[in-house]
């Protein structure tokens, strides 16, 4: 069972980082983020670490006129993830393994997945080759547009934006390249991907392969720490920071009608997407900007009678979020979403409005998010309407 391999491998990693050093530990505690091992000599580090968002949501949707007998509760954990991530050989060769045990995440995809336990979300290694260039192996995010590899505990919202969904952008399994340089005063970094194509935790190839390509120019420099990988401005740059992205990705005779999400079906379709996002940051004022599109030859699949059989995502979208964190490490942040899927696939379009009010205690690591939100989905025979409020609740040790 991938449960015991899982448990396996987390301990394996944990317990062998540190098998070959005889030097006396030192332990920190990060409020939020884990417990950090260190040796003496700081050539090896490993960090163990728990995290969990708990909520509770009162969702109402209707088609013309709004009542409140239709109001639906739901408390639950969304989220709950275990991991160990660290280096060895003085932050050369750096590994990071991530579970979860939140059942909406650990449910099976079908046959094609490694088992009915889907909660591998993160399993891989990274060596720097040589300063500024960086090859990793296994199972992570792709680099596609900038929401997609935010990670979910770092948001200004409640989850990803629509835009994410319609991508459909996930983790996938393959090799990783990027490479950070500088010219002049401006940082660019480069990202490559050669994957699977087909998801994450799927045990066998079932069409063609992924490539990917991404490139960020961040013209003003670098941002503070990992401030261009987590919403809002938590570390509140000093300086104007400005991220700008383009990329480009070809998932070849896609087996999944999202491409690395959806349902699998009997044919396969190239699916192609291009991207771009700009992210500013300065003072506490955070702006993210995103357009996505994707496209693929024939996206809707039919029988000898045209009924439809599959229907692979077409369209196009964008994304636009801007919040402002206060000194007292409460932030207001406002979020516009909506999606153009293409005609022939009969998607409605979309639209959906979002106001997030944050109270950070440790970044991200432990806060507290209200979020009330308003979805416009553009149905036929009438638009079907639903407004959303959101308290949550994330700790992180």
């Amino acid at each position: 069972m991938i449960t015991q391999k899982s448990s396996i491998i987390f301990l394996f990693i944990f317990i062998s980082t540190f098998s070959f050093c005889q030097e006396i530990l030192k332990v920190k505690n990060n409020l939020g983020e884990g417990i950090t091992f260190t040796t003496r000599n700081k050539s090896v580090e490993s960090t163990i670490y728990a995290w969990g968002h708990f909520d509770g949501a009162v969702s109402n949707g209707f088609t013309n006129n709004f009542d409140i007998s239709n109001n639906q509760y739901v408390f639950g954990l969304q989220r709950m993830r275990f991991g160990t991530r660290g280096f060895m050989y003085q932050n050369k060769l750096r590994y990071h393994f991530q579970f979860s045990v939140a059942p909406v995440e650990v449910k099976g995809i079908d046959a094609n997945s490694s088992s009915f336990y889907n909660g591998l979300l993160d399993g891989f290694f990274e060596y720097d080759l040589f300063e500024g260039f960086t090859i990793s192996a296994g199972q992570r995010f792709l680099p596609g547009n900038r929401n997609a590899f935010t990670g979910i505990r770092n948001l200004q919202f409640f989850d990803r934006s629509a835009l994410f969904s319609f991508s459909g952008y996930d983790r996938d399994i393959g090799v990783f390249a990027w490479y950070n340089f500088s010219v002049g005063g401006s940082v660019f970094r480069p990202q490559f991907a050669l994957t699977q194509g087909e998801g994450r935790n799927i045990s066998r190839n079932l069409g063609g392969l992924n490539y990917q390509a991404r490139l960020d120019w961040m013209p003003f420099g670098a941002f503070t720490g990992l401030n261009d990988i987590v919403e809002g401005d938590i570390s509140r740059e000093t300086s104007p920071k400005l991220a700008i992205g383009v990329g480009y990705g070809l998932n070849d005779n896609a087996s999944r009608e999202g491409g690395f999400t959806g349902d699998f079906v009997n044919t396969q379709r190239d699916i192609e997407s291009i991207y771009a996002d700009v992210l500013f940051k300065y003072n506490g004022i955070s702006i993210m900007a995103e357009y996505f599109e994707k496209f693929s030859d024939i996206p809707v699949v039919y029988d000898t009678a045209f009924n439809t059989l599959a229907t692979f995502g077409n369209g196009y979208g964008f994304n636009f979020q801007a919040g402002y964190l206060f000194e007292s490490n409460w932030e207001l942040a406002g979020r516009y979403s909506t999606v153009f899927p293409t005609p022939v696939t009969k998607a409605p379009n979309l639209e959906k409005y979002s106001l997030a009010l944050n109270k950070y205690i440790a970044g991200h690591g432990i806060k507290l998010q209200g979020e009330v939100s308003y979805t416009d989905t553009k149905a036929l025979p009438a638009n079907i309407n639903g407004v959303q409020f959101i308290l949550l609740f994330a700790l992180g040790i």
